[in-house]
């Protein structure tokens, strides 16, 4: 009888991911109820978020219980429907599990991205949200304007590698913030940072100074925490922070300890905002289009860091919050 693989949660995450949050096990294939689709899974994406939904902590989606399978960011095809939405065979992506088969209801997908040329790892691992959440957060709520001063935190990661290069292409200096010496090379030489900063060993704080003289616009955060204390210090007036992430408190349970000087933001007339991509469904052609634009005529590069196995998720999300990743961290599971 064919089998279900899957990594469901076993216990609550305490502190940073270390690996044993979750089991691998398998079970039947799951059947679709009235208004469920299953897909059979082929790529895998994972993301910070993942850390969020192992909390029981409700975010923009509701925590995960115990005992079921891992929530996450799949693309595949169509196995069973019992939804009229979706028929067998219909490439769809969407919210599903970390499994050889997602099951759920049909409005937690939506059919696949058509954009021709285009792999089914590139519309996961960029298109579905990495690109758009990089788009709408730096255009609407960064608001860059040529000639002004853009830094960028985790700026090796998925979202940071991609405003990185949008910021440059919109006219901006860019200064990225990254761990490590290689991961600081390749925001430089590759994607086209003026600067990067290695926060691991360098002072954060002394370095912003020197490479932002003239004071930091808009400030990209992913990271919250220190890096978020030492950027609020520099901006300008007027000046802008987009609230994308804050990993640097999803291990402490958003109980963030860091003591930020609000006062610059009152003198300085600074705007922060937090936002979700979800926001921006309305959109999404938008940045579809402009996206893929840039990445088809070579403007606009990304990276992945694939596992080629469903046995390998965890391992992928252990060494992604220890930031050993450059780009986006993806899974191949049995489908692909």
């Amino acid at each position: 009888m064919a089998e279900n693989r899957q990594w469901v949660l076993q216990r609550r995450p305490e502190g940073e991911i270390t690996g044993g949050e979750l089991r691998f096990t398998s079970s039947a294939i799951p059947k679709a109820q009235p208004g469920e689709i299953v897909v059979r899974n082929e790529w895998l994406s994972v993301d910070p978020t993942n850390r969020i939904w192992m909390s029981e902590k409700e975010s923009y989606l509701p925590a995960l219980p115990l005992g079921s399978p891992m929530r996450g960011f799949v693309i595949g095809k169509v196995t069973q429907s019992a939804a009229g939405t979706f028929k067998v065979g219909d490439s769809v992506m969407g919210v599903g599990s970390w499994s050889d088969y997602s099951c759920g209801p049909a409005t937690n997908f939506f059919a696949s991205f058509d954009v021709p040329g285009v792999s089914n790892k590139d519309l996961l691992g960029y298109y579905y949200h990495i690109a758009p959440t990089s788009y709408f957060g730096l255009r609407e709520i960064g608001q860059p304007k040529i000639g002004e001063t853009l830094v960028v935190s985790t700026a090796g990661g998925a979202v940071g590698s991609i405003v990185v290069q949008l910021g440059k292409l919109w006219g901006c200096k860019v200064v990225g913030i990254a761990g490590g010496r290689e991961k600081c090379d390749w925001i430089t030489r590759e994607l086209g940072a003026d600067a990067a900063i290695d926060y691991k060993s360098e002072d954060l704080g002394a370095r912003l100074s020197a490479l932002c003289p003239e004071g930091i616009d808009v400030y990209f955060d992913n990271v919250g925490g220190n890096q978020l204390a030492a950027a609020l210090d520099r901006m300008n007036l007027y000046g802008r922070v987009v609230l994308c992430g804050s990993v640097s408190s999803y291990a402490t349970e958003g109980k963030d300890r860091t003591p930020y000087n609000f006062l610059p933001m009152v003198i300085k007339r600074i705007r922060m905002e937090g936002f979700v991509v979800l926001d921006y469904l309305h959109r999404y052609g938008e940045a579809l289009k402009a996206i893929g634009v840039l990445q088809k005529t070579g403007k606009l590069k990304w990276r992945f860091e694939d596992f080629d196995d469903l046995a390998d998720a965890e391992k992928a999300m252990v060494g992604m919050y220890a930031g050993k990743n450059r780009g986006k961290v993806m899974v191949r599971v049995g489908g692909a």
